[in-house]
């Protein structure tokens, strides 16, 4: 009758926290769904391939062959080249409405949901994982971010898989070469996709080289000599996965260059990751203007940092640490620092510029052969060197350390980088956002359980308030600033088969209408031998003003309408289109 009644408890526990996580998710999948394909498309998802841009005028160009996509992202894009390879496929199967666009990035975004919770259940219980699940279900930042044809929600997910595998696989008492195919594949398909996905697998190797077991002692051989330190496995499939990733690398240092897109390093960006994650990140693009009062984000902010601490002091110590497992046969790796290396070398053969840098890169595959024997003799070394230093790393929890590292350690060293190199873009630390949610969660569970039910309450209402708060914030927020969507329906609308639009030639600013309407008359130069071509034909002139600044003057296609009147005048946010006759009309 005992065991009877045990198993039931258990089952009743295991049916409360699936019933949980599917809450979870399906609250999730609501809030993405709010608003999903509805608002216009951004200049920056036209460099998703497959759509029917105009040839010559629009910047990116169309690309509808693997051969074109290729080309284009290898040579010109600086983004990884994977994900639109990808898109391609996407769109050729579904298509290339805003839904279809968008799809993959609520899919990823819902997954990164359950993902939250496995790992979150493997570092802080069921609790902490039911409450991370939500929080994140729930984020206004994240919710956004799976609406939009971008790469950032893909690369997030991607990188929680690879963290879930990562901690599969520290624990398994047995070899398990599935999850390590998984975890290499995973890390090959992560900066494929977003470049961040580099400093998450060198968190990951840095975790491992710290916790790994050293069974062979302290001696300074070990550093002198790593070739003597037998091979652990775990942190082979390590070297393995940044191996064969080399490629992405190589088109990094290809394509690098200083962005015009990412953020000036300022206190503001730092404050508004530790708010919660960009919960109440400010948006100049906005009408009006989205931002919280400092103070707010002030307090905000100290909430997170209170709860983070909150959750680490929570973390009890378990002793466990990677296991080394027997090792790889030693062809493996080799094999994979040849490939990765050779792979490389390809890609500085193929470029235009830079080879010579692209092929002296190339050589870090073979580099990273011994990195398992020097990641166990620098840690041997750092227990010499630095002994309060690695007994308070033994101290800590390592699965909440792995987590720590991530979602605290790798946002602070990027933002203190990016005064040397600008890496700074809210939607690219979207990689590190669920772990810091992680962190919160896990304090808001342990402080709930530590002051009791009426403090539990008050602080679920508080924190209930502040996503809820978010989500509304970031609901102002609209997909893109400028509203192609509306002024192309509102065009098209009054013009007539014969009437010429008057554009710049392979603007940026201009492609998303193309996306709308993409078979008009379109001029992109030679403005008055078009007039001269078509002296009877109207004229439509598009502007894209910015928020408090005039109208763009378009100088030289309104320069060649001198001497036609404006008839009608057709305005949407941030867009403007006026419609010239001819004189006499």
């Amino acid at each position: 009758m005992t065991d009877l009644v045990s198993t039931g408890t258990r089952l009743g526990r295991a049916l409360d926290w699936r019933l949980g996580l599917a809450l979870c998710c399906a609250l999730g999948l609501a809030l993405r769904l709010v608003g999903f394909g509805e608002g216009s498309i951004t200049h920056t998802e036209m460099l998703n391939p497959g759509l029917g841009l105009v040839d010559g005028l629009s910047e990116p160009p169309p690309r509808h062959t693997l051969a074109d996509t290729l080309r284009f992202h290898f040579h010109v894009e600086p983004h990884p080249v994977g994900y639109f390879v990808a898109m391609l496929g996407w769109t050729k199967l579904a298509g290339t409405s805003e839904a279809a666009l968008r799809l993959p990035s609520l899919v990823f975004g819902l997954l990164s949901i359950p993902l939250i919770f496995l790992i979150g259940r493997r570092a802080f219980g069921t609790s902490v994982a039911l409450v991370a699940a939500a929080l994140l279900a729930v984020h206004g930042f994240h919710v956004q971010w799976s609406q939009l044809a971008r790469m950032y929600m893909p690369g997030a997910c991607l990188g929680l898989l690879s963290t879930w595998l990562l901690l599969l696989l520290a624990e398994a008492r047995a070899p398990r070469p599935w999850l390590e195919r998984a975890y290499v594949l995973t890390a090959i398909v992560g900066v494929q996709t977003v470049e961040l996905f580099w400093p998450l697998l060198g968190i990951h190797a840095g975790w491992l080289a710290l916790t790994t077991p050293v069974r062979e002692g302290l001696s300074r051989r070990m550093l002198l000599r790593p070739s003597s330190v037998a091979p652990v496995r775990l942190l082979q499939v390590q070297s393995i996965a940044l191996m064969l990733a080399g490629p992405a690398l190589s088109h990094g240092v290809y394509r690098a260059r200083h962005s015009t897109a990412a953020e000036e390093p300022t206190a503001n960006f730092i404050l508004e990751y530790f708010n919660f994650g960009f919960l109440y990140a400010k948006n100049l693009f906005s009408l009006p203007q989205v931002a919280l009062a400092p103070l707010l984000t002030v307090v905000l902010v100290a909430v997170t940092l209170a709860l983070v601490a909150a959750g680490w002091r929570a973390g009890a110590p378990s002793g466990s640490r990677p296991e080394a497992g027997p090792a790889l046969p030693r062809w493996i790796p080799v094999l994979a620092a040849v490939a990765g290396s050779a792979a490389m070398l390809a890609l500085a053969g193929l470029a235009r510029n830079r080879n010579l840098p692209m092929a002296a890169v190339s050589l870090l595959p073979i580099l990273a052969l011994a990195m398992p024997s020097l990641a166990l003799a620098s840690q041997a070394l750092m227990r010499r060197a630095l002994p309060r230093a690695m007994s308070w790393l033994d101290g800590c929890e390592p699965k909440a350390l792995l987590l720590a590292l991530i979602g605290i350690a790798a946002p602070v060293l990027l933002y203190l980088m990016s005064f040397v190199v600008t890496v700074l873009a809210p939607r690219a630390f979207l990689l590190f956002v669920p772990y810091l949610v992680l962190l919160c969660a896990a304090g808001i569970v342990a402080l709930c359980r530590r002051f009791g039910r009426a403090t539990a309450a008050l602080l679920s209402f508080a924190v209930l308030a502040i996503f809820a708060g978010g989500l509304v914030f970031q609901s102002r927020v609209p997909t893109s600033p400028i509203d192609y969507k509306s002024l192309a329906a509102r065009v098209a609308a009054l013009s007539r088969p014969d009437d010429l639009i008057f554009v710049h030639k392979r603007s940026w600013t201009d492609t998303p209408f193309y996306y709308y309407w993409s078979d008009a008359n379109f001029v992109g130069e030679n403005y008055p031998e078009a007039l001269a071509a078509h002296p009877r034909a109207r004229v439509w002139l598009l502007t894209w003003p910015h928020e408090d600044e005039p109208f763009p003057p378009a100088v030289v296609p309104r320069t060649a309408l001198k001497d036609y009147e404006i008839e009608t005048t057709v305005t949407a946010r941030r867009a403007k289109a006026e419609l010239y006759v001819p004189p006499g009309r």
